[in-house]
């Protein structure tokens, strides 16, 4: 019976590091993404992100995939943003900062209504300002009062202003100012010079000498239904850069290669974008020539994990190793 006794340590040993290696890749898996259902302001990877909905009961959530990246959706919502960036405290202006821009990559669908923006958002305060860049939307162009059009990034911008009384803000229920460019030729992609935009409106007579609160790269969307997905964020203030390296397949490429994977017929569930009659909305049903998950896309993006899975495979082979000749060891009869 001794014998019996000896031979389970080794098992029971490894049925512990087993579980020790599993428990490494659970909590790893856990930590790639976060879904967010309610409305909610923190930090991920270096980054300030915020979901804010008007009616907190409606349905809608965002969920963050690393470096600046993520998804969203929105089902019938009154009025909801998703929002990733830099919340810089209102304490400079935008010159004080040096250059300000953004490299993204996204996917925009608007299923239900007209009033969706793919937009670089922020405020300032003192005077307290929201501002738009708006580069892909719906039929519905905001803003009242137009003041002209500018020539920035390889295309063309029509700025215009309107006033909101009495409506939410970032210092609760007040009168501001909006200003909005909004891109003509629009676009799911590219680089948005931020600091050539705040120029321009000076140029053009708009007050820009409040303090920058944020800057954000933002889906938002009004009395209707959507999703975006930015999958690809790089944001440049100044010397500091955010989200470098962090690119990762689109999420319609890869769900459409995991049902290739599959061996299932590819079904096109793209909704139809609406579109004005001068702008082509953006090709994203063509399929791929690699089959790739959405987790081996956020995996391939993610070195620092698979060497946490490594190490923990490694040292549980050690372990084992280790245990079964100790008890070889033991075993040995002794002369």
């Amino acid at each position: 019976m001794r014998h019996n006794k000896k031979i389970t340590k080794p098992f029971s040993a490894t049925l512990i590091a087993l579980i020790t290696f599993f428990t490494i890749l659970s909590v790893s898996a856990e930590e790639t993404n976060l879904t967010i259902t309610s409305e909610t302001r923190a930090k991920w990877d270096d980054f300030d992100y915020e979901f804010w909905i008007q009616n907190k009961d409606e349905n809608a959530s965002m969920t963050l995939t690393g470096g600046g990246t993520f998804y969203c959706n929105w089902s019938d919502t009154f009025n909801v943003l998703f929002r990733m960036g830099k919340r810089l405290g209102s304490t400079n202006t935008y010159d004080e900062y040096g250059d300000i821009f953004i490299e993204y990559a996204a996917e925009h669908n608007i299923t239900k209504g007209d009033v969706s923006y793919l937009c670089i958002y922020g405020w300032t305060q003192n005077p307290l300002i929201e501002f738009y860049v708006i580069e892909n939307y719906g039929n519905y162009r905001p803003g009242k009062n137009f003041h002209g059009t500018i020539e920035i990034d390889g295309g063309f911008y029509d700025i215009y202003t309107d006033t909101r009384v009495e409506q939410p803000s970032i210092e609760g229920t007040k009168t501001f100012e909006q200003y909005f460019s909004i891109r003509k030729n629009r676009r799911t992609e590219g680089t948005i010079s931020l600091t050539e935009h705040f120029k321009a409106w000076e140029e053009l007579g708009l007050d820009m000498s409040g303090a920058l609160y944020e800057v954000t790269l933002c889906f938002e969307g009004f009395s209707g239904s959507g999703r975006g997905d930015v999958y690809k964020h790089i944001l440049t203030i100044g010397d500091d850069v955010y989200g470098e390296n962090t690119e990762r397949l689109p999420l319609s490429l890869a769900w459409k290669n995991a049902i290739i994977a599959d061996n299932t017929d590819v079904i096109d569930e793209t909704p139809e974008v609406i579109e004005s009659d001068e702008i082509i909305p953006p090709d994203i049903t063509d399929e791929p020539e690699t089959v790739e998950t959405v987790s081996e896309s956020i995996a391939r993006n993610k070195p620092a994990g698979w060497l946490v899975f490594v190490i923990a495979g490694v040292l549980v082979v050690v372990i084992i190793a280790g245990i079964i000749v100790m008890n070889m060891r033991k075993n040995q009869p002794k002369v």
